[in-house]
């Protein structure tokens, strides 16, 4: 098999718009000297096994001068390396097709007695992360988009498994991360080398060359680390700078979020804010938000509602969106969505939603506004404490303490 080389990858990913980690995505390429092919953006995006078909027609009809395909997930990947040190990794392999490991059997775990045992824990094919040559991959991307229009499956990784077990095709498993690293269950295999300015994985001593936080694992020690955000101070500056709260306030809500040894984290509105939020809570996140230029250019979860109030008029129910439902919060903070006018949407819906998941503090900005007002005290009661915007008596923040009425734990 002739060796590979850099100038011979094609890096491809599908999004079908831009938001969460996509913008970190192609700035760690882009960093590291190449731009990755973005199929389907702007079309409709039904299920995971869309991926195929964009696939299938980009290899059918791919550009000149490529013989392998490195395919990427697009909101949860980071690229820790060039493509150089990643043609020599995969060369290694020997293997025309390389798909990345995990430590567990999703969506199917009733098939993991069939997966074939390995020397490490990342016994389980990921289909996130996956390379191969071009003429190979074609066979397996087309045959997979026949069947799972035939089928009707949503998950791309479990037709992968599926023929993985089958072996017809030259498929192998980077069992020991040199190339790839599922995050999911592994962060604490991680450990930081200066040597190599990136991660090593302690358990395989292998140094992984492209990271991928499947599962909805937390990625903020890998994004952090490796200085593809800006740093806390500098996080910081940018909401004094640019965001609707004053230097007291944000410095209130990160006291309160860093006083907790482990903080999970719901923000309404995302803003010249999120960055701030994301390094306080370290990246235990979700955050909430409507408008797509908003959306948080971060791998965290993003949930956006399509709100039905208005100021003033009360909605008879409310019922949170289920990621916001389904969790306990210790900290929520309500900045969003509009309120300044009376076609806006008004905050009923948010801190109706606060209300019902146990948050233990709940923050609420522009609470000198009637609407506000009144919202925070049929649903909350009486704040635990009125943090002021400097010395203006606009946008000023309320703080209500759910679990101590009369103190904050800072």
């Amino acid at each position: 098999m002739e060796s590979l080389t850099a100038e011979k990858i094609c890096v491809v990913t599908v999004a079908s718009r831009e938001e969460r980690g996509y913008w970190l995505f192609g700035k760690s390429c882009a960093r590291h000297g190449f731009e990755p092919i973005v199929l389907g953006m702007g079309e409709a995006y039904r299920r995971n096994t869309d991926k195929f078909h964009h696939l299938d027609r980009f290899l059918r009809h791919r550009p000149t001068g490529f013989s392998h395909v490195l395919f990427c997930d697009a909101f949860d990947v980071v690229a820790a390396s060039g493509l150089s040190r990643i043609a020599t990794e995969f060369n290694k392999f020997k293997s025309p097709l390389v798909f990345s490991a995990e430590k567990s059997c999703w969506p199917d775990a009733a098939v993991a007695d069939q997966i074939p045992p390995c020397s490490t824990p990342y016994r389980f094919l990921n289909s996130g992360l996956w390379m191969g040559e071009v003429n190979e991959a074609a066979k397996l991307v087309a045959e997979l988009a026949r069947r799972s229009t035939a089928s009707k499956s949503r998950s791309d990784q479990r037709l992968f498994t599926e023929a993985y077990l089958g072996g017809d095709f030259p498929m192998v498993l980077d069992h020991r991360c040199s190339l790839f690293q599922c995050l999911h269950l592994a962060l604490d295999d991680l450990e930081w080398s200066d040597l190599e300015a990136t991660f090593r994985n302690k358990t395989t001593g292998q140094v992984p060359r492209i990271f991928h936080g499947n599962g909805g694992s937390n990625m903020y020690t890998v994004v952090s680390q490796l200085g593809l955000i800006p740093t806390f101070e500098e996080s910081f500056d940018k909401a004094v700078r640019l965001g609707l709260m004053s230097e007291n306030q944000y410095r209130f809500i990160a006291d309160v979020i860093t006083s907790y040894e482990s903080c999970r984290v719901l923000v309404v509105g995302g803003g010249h804010d999120t960055e701030l939020w994301y390094h306080c809570c370290r990246g235990n996140m979700v955050c909430v938000e409507d408008r797509a230029e908003w959306f948080p250019r971060l791998p965290c979860k993003l949930v956006g509602p399509e709100y039905q109030g208005r100021i003033g008029t009360w909605l008879p129910e409310v019922a949170a969106p289920k990621a916001v439902a389904q969790s306990s919060w210790d900290v929520v903070v309500i900045d969003a969505p509009k309120g300044d006018s009376p076609d806006s949407p008004g905050r009923q819906e948010p801190i109706s939603w606060a209300s019902q998941c146990g948050a233990k503090i709940i923050f609420v900005h522009d609470y000198e506004r009637d609407w506000e007002r009144q919202l925070c005290d049929h649903y909350l009661g009486e704040p635990s404490q009125i943090v002021p915007f400097g010395t203006r008596d606009t946008r000023v923040l309320a703080a209500f303490n759910r679990v101590c009425s009369n103190q904050l734990p800072v």
